[in-house]
């Protein structure tokens, strides 16, 4: 997060605690964690800012994301020519309508983040502090208060490291996740790449394609062995599972990409391996069902981040979660990217909810909603997830319409229209204007109408000393992606952007046929 002056807070108001269920709480913060949570109000020091949040709505733990690409956020859903039809990650990256659609626009932006995006305006910030700050506005509107650095999906690893994330905590910066600066959460891309060129097109043989270890698994090595990972974040296996096409079966490339990883692990120390708290996103070349694979992750202690609307829009197909989770394997949720994923980790829940009820899975909300709260929190061992004394101070606050609803009902029936304030280290950075009348704030500005009808009633806090102008700036970036061919931007609220809405509208119609393939498998759901 950018630094900035992290003023006491007394929030109040019903606060969800970790089993869903809300009661009158007053929150205290100081310095950017909660001090306190208490029935009564507590004595507070002076000058300490007073919130109450309202009876009609609820205020959750600040929602955690551990896989996203923020930087193509602005960019719309990808309409690609194999939807629902790819094996793996490396042939849709490798065709050409990727690259026209997605590389090419990112590139140009990234190879230009020095420049000033303003011309004629010497004040103004340059094109990366603009890119990353308007990319942030979309995790923030659901909720998101912690979210996975930045990586290249087109370079392998975290190239960009020195862009820090201005609104909300980044995984990759040691401070943001209350780690000394010597120790790190590192995001991976790729640990492996297929020994045979890719094709841009799908339904190749890749039976014999051997995953070949490049750079970034060994970077990750040589810091295990000097003990300063303390959490670990890596795309493996992502391609066709076979869960819920047999007849196809797991993509072959993608199984061989995990058998791989799993040879080289199974010679390290699982005590010592366990210290890098390692998620695997994706992971659908693990079999859910096999004994062998479901024991060298409890061994290992390897959790699962997974990205179910993704790999339905680019595969057809994802792992199968319901039983990883039956065999006490870890499992967060993850949005991934805007071409091909949710807009935020909120509506990835939503999507899974509607994926369980479809598949007759007996997944609670509860499961669900831990899925972006403590377990990602309980993943990389950080102090988040849960509104407790000494956890960072970051909330979601969302408005009940009815208030008949229970919080986790609430959750899975709202979208981020419902979005009243979202809070990290104890200060608004998202929300209605009063939240920030609250704490004095006066440098909040109304998103503009570009954005989208709902997003214009809403504010966002930048810290005035990046001179940031959203209005101006985000008219700005958007003719600068123009220039590359991206003639429409990626609107940062679901409920403005009818476009993304219709994605998903055809996806859960897919995932209502996906739903005979999982019985023939998986009679016992």
């Amino acid at each position: 997060m950018h630094p900035q002056k992290l003023p006491s807070a007394l929030i109040s108001g019903n606060v969800v605690d970790g089993n869903g269920l809300s009661s009158f709480k007053y929150v205290l913060v100081d310095n950017g964690r909660i001090v306190s949570v208490s029935e009564h109000k507590p004595k507070i020091p002076s000058q300490t800012i007073e919130y109450n949040a309202g009876q009609n709505s609820y205020i959750f733990p600040g929602l955690i994301n551990l896989h996203t690409h923020i930087d193509y956020n602005l960019l719309p859903m990808w309409l690609n020519p194999h939807m629902y039809g790819w094996d793996n990650r490396f042939e849709w990256r490798a065709n050409d309508a990727y690259h026209d659609a997605i590389r090419k626009p990112i590139s140009y932006v990234r190879n230009n983040l020095q420049a000033q995006l303003r011309k004629k305006d010497d004040q103004s910030p340059n094109v990366g502090t603009v890119f990353q700050a308007l990319s942030e506005i979309q995790a923030v509107a659901g909720g998101t208060t912690i979210l996975q650095e930045n990586t290249d999906l087109d370079e392998g690893c975290h190239k960009y490291e020195d862009r820090k994330h201005i609104l909300i905590r980044n995984t990759g910066t040691a401070s943001d996740m209350g780690l000394e600066q010597k120790d790190m959460v590192g995001s991976h891309v790729d640990f492996y790449e297929p020994s045979h060129r890719p094709f841009g097109f799908s339904n190749q043989d890749t039976s014999n394609w051997l995953p070949k270890k490049n750079e970034s698994f060994d970077d990750f090595v040589n810091n295990y062995k000097v003990g300063t990972i303390k959490g670990t974040l890596v795309h493996l296996a992502e391609g066709r599972s076979g869960v819920g096409l047999p007849r196809q079966g797991v993509d072959a490339y993608t199984r061989n990409e995990f058998n791989a990883f799993r040879q080289v692990v199974s010679l390290l120390d699982p005590k010592q391996f366990n210290s890098t708290h390692f998620g695997i996103i994706h992971g659908c070349g693990i079999d859910a069902w096999s004994n062998e694979h479901i024991a060298f992750l409890k061994k290992y202690g390897i959790d699962i981040i997974w990205s179910p609307v993704s790999n339905m829009l680019l595969y057809g197909d994802t792992i199968f979660t319901p039983q990883l989770q039956r065999e006490g394997v870890l499992t967060c949720l993850g949005s991934d990217w805007s071409p091909s994923g949710t807009k935020h980790v909120w509506e990835e829940a939503k999507f899974a909810r509607y994926f369980f009820d479809v598949l007759d899975c007996p997944i609670s909300n509860l499961n669900l909603f831990k899925m972006i709260t403590t377990n990602p929190a309980q993943a990389l061992n950080i102090p988040a997830g849960s509104i407790e004394q000494g956890n960072f101070a970051d909330f979601f606050i969302l408005h009940c319409d009815d208030p008949t609803l229970t919080p986790l009902e609430a959750l899975f029936r709202y979208d981020d229209k419902n979005t009243q304030a979202v809070i990290t280290a104890g200060v608004p950075v998202y929300g209605c204007q009063d939240v920030f009348s609250k704490w004095q704030i006066t440098t909040a500005q109304r998103l503009p109408k570009e954005m989208g009808e709902v997003a214009s009633s809403m504010f966002v806090n930048f810290p005035p000393e990046l001179n940031i102008d959203v209005e101006a700036d985000f008219h700005e970036l958007k003719k600068l992606f123009q220039s590359q061919g991206v003639s429409e931007f990626s609107l940062p609220l679901v409920a403005d952007d009818t476009f993304y809405q219709s994605v998903i509208a055809n996806l859960k119609k897919y995932t209502m046929s996906y739903r005979q393939q999982v019985r023939i498998l998986s009679p016992n759901y």
